[in-house]
C-alpha cells in the first residue's frame, strides 16, 4: 500500500471523526418507545481497516511510498503472526447488555455474525425493525498503546432513517507508562489483545452514555 493511499486513508478517518464525535443527535423517542419496537438488532460490520501499527518514527516519515509501505508490511505481520482480529465483538456485546439492563430493552437480538454489503441492504433484511449498527474505523496501537475508533448508528428500517449517530476514539491507558513491545506481543499477544478490547469495551460504555442521554432512563 502507497504512502499516498495511507495518507488519503487518514483524511478519511478524520473526516468521519470529526463528524460524528462529539456530536449525537438528540432523539425525538424514549426508552418506552424503544422497548415497543418490535425487534432491535445489534449488529457489525467488518472494521475498513485492518490493523495498523502508528508510531512517532513513521509519523517523521510522513507519507512516503517507502514509510507506507514499511508500515503495511509491520502492521500486517503482527495481525498475521499473533492472530489478532478486531474487538469489535467485544464493544458489540457489552452494549448490547448495558442497554438491555439498564434501559429494559428485552427486544434486542445480538446478530453474531458480520454485516457484509453482499448480504443487501440492512433495511432489507431487518425489514420493519431498528438495527443498532457498528463498524470498527481504525484499531491498532500507537507508541505502544492499543488505539482503537468506532462509529455506531442506530437506524429505523421502516422509515430508513438514522436515528443516533455517534463515534467514538480512544488510546487505552494514554496516561499511563506504555507496555513493551515484548510484553504486548509475548503469549500470542495476549496483553495486546486485552487492551484491544479494553478499547472496544470503554468506547462502548461512552456510546451507552451518549445512547442514555439521548433517550433517557424512563421506564
Amino acid at each position: 500500500m502507497s504512502g499516498t493511499r495511507f495518507c488519503l486513508c487518514g483524511i478519511v478517518i478524520a473526516l468521519v471523526l470529526n463528524g460524528c464525535a462529539g456530536r449525537a443527535s438528540r432523539l425525538p423517542v424514549d426508552s418506552a418507545e424503544l422497548r415497543t419496537q418490535p425487534q432491535i438488532f445489534v449488529v457489525h460490520q467488518e472494521a475498513r481497516t485492518g490493523f495498523l501499527i502508528e508510531n512517532t518514527g513513521y509519523r517523521l516519515m510522513g507519507p512516503t511510498i517507502l514509510g507506507g509501505i514499511l508500515q503495511g508490511n509491520q502492521s500486517a505481520s503482527v495481525q498475521f503472526n499473533l492472530k489478532l482480529e478486531d474487538p469489535v465483538i467485544h464493544g458489540k456485546e457489552r452494549l448490547a447488555r448495558t442497554l438491555r439492563e439498564n434501559l429494559d430493552l428485552k427486544n434486542m437480538t445480538i446478530v453474531p455474525k458480520a454485516y457484509q454489503k453482499e448480504d443487501g441492504q440492512l433495511a432489507e433484511i431487518y425489514q420493519g425493525g431498528v438495527v443498532l449498527h457498528l463498524q470498527t474505523v481504525r484499531w491498532g496501537m500507537d507508541n505502544q498503546r492499543a488505539k482503537y475508533s468506532v462509529v455506531a448508528r442506530l437506524q429505523d428500517m421502516r422509515a430508513t432513517s438514522t436515528m443516533w449517530a455517534k463515534a467514538c476514539e480512544i488510546v487505552v491507558d494514554k496516561d499511563k507508562e506504555a507496555p513493551s513491545q515484548d510484553e504486548l506481543y509475548a503469549n500470542d499477544g495476549a496483553l495486546l489483545k486485552v487492551k484491544l478490547r479494553a478499547g472496544a469495551e470503554t468506547c462502548a460504555d461512552q456510546l451507552f452514555a451518549s445512547l442514555v442521554e439521548a433517550f433517557g432512563r424512563s421506564r
